[in-house]
C-alpha cells in the first residue's frame, strides 16, 4: 500500500473550518430532518450533535420554556436515539436531561419514554418507577404529554408482565380496556 502524502497546511485549515462551520448547520436541521436519513448517516450526525453539546463552546440558546438550550439538544438527542431504538443511549440522554433540568416541562414525557426504554433494556423496576411517575403526572395534567393516560398504562402492565406479576398487569391491562380516551 502506498503512503497517502500529508495534506498542505491550506487544506487542513480548509477542513478544520468546514468542520467548524458545518456543526451549527446540524443542530439547526432538528430532529425531523435527522429522521429521514439512513441509520448510518444518522449515527454519525447524533455523534456530531453530542460533541457539540458536551466538548463545544457554542452559546446555545433555550426555547420552548427550557433554563437551557442544551437540555432541549439532549432531550431531542434523546428522541433520536429512542426512534432508532438505541436504547442505552437513549437512557443516558435522559437522564442527563433530568439531572440538568428537574423541572424540564417536557419531564413527564422523559420519564415516559426513559420508562420505556428501561424495559427494553430489562432494568424493569426502575422501568415501573419512571412509568408510574409519568403517570401520576398524566393523572393530574393529561394535556402536558403527547403519550396518552391509557398508552402509559399499557407499558406499566407489559412491564409488571415482564416482571411475572401477572395480577398486577391484568390490574393495568383491565384499566387500560375500561378507560374512555
Amino acid at each position: 500500500p502506498q503512503a497517502r502524502p500529508l495534506p498542505s497546511s491550506w487544506a487542513s485549515v480548509a477542513s478544520c473550518a468546514f468542520r467548524v462551520f458545518q456543526m451549527p448547520q446540524i443542530v439547526k436541521m432538528g430532529r425531523p430532518s435527522i429522521l429521514r436519513y439512513s441509520r448510518p448517516k444518522v449515527t454519525l450526525k447524533l455523534r456530531q450533535v453530542r460533541s457539540i453539546i458536551f466538548l463545544s463552546r457554542f452559546v446555545v440558546r433555550p426555547n420552548n420554556g427550557a433554563k437551557s438550550g442544551r437540555v432541549m439538544l439532549l432531550y431531542g438527542l434523546g428522541l433520536c436515539y429512542f426512534h432508532f431504538s438505541n436504547f442505552s443511549w437513549a437512557k443516558n440522554a435522559f437522564l442527563e436531561v433530568l439531572y440538568r433540568e428537574p423541572e424540564f416541562h417536557c419531564a413527564q414525557e422523559v420519564h415516559a419514554r426513559l420508562g420505556i426504554s428501561l424495559k427494553y433494556m430489562k432494568l424493569y423496576s426502575w422501568a415501573a418507577k419512571h412509568l408510574q411517575w409519568a403517570l401520576s403526572v398524566a393523572n393530574r395534567s393529561p394535556d402536558r404529554c403527547p403519550m396518552s393516560v391509557a398508552e402509559i398504562k399499557f407499558h406499566l402492565g407489559h412491564t409488571e408482565e415482564l416482571r411475572k406479576n401477572f395480577f398486577g398487569a391484568k390490574t393495568f391491562y383491565e384499566s387500560v380496556i375500561d378507560d374512555d380516551s
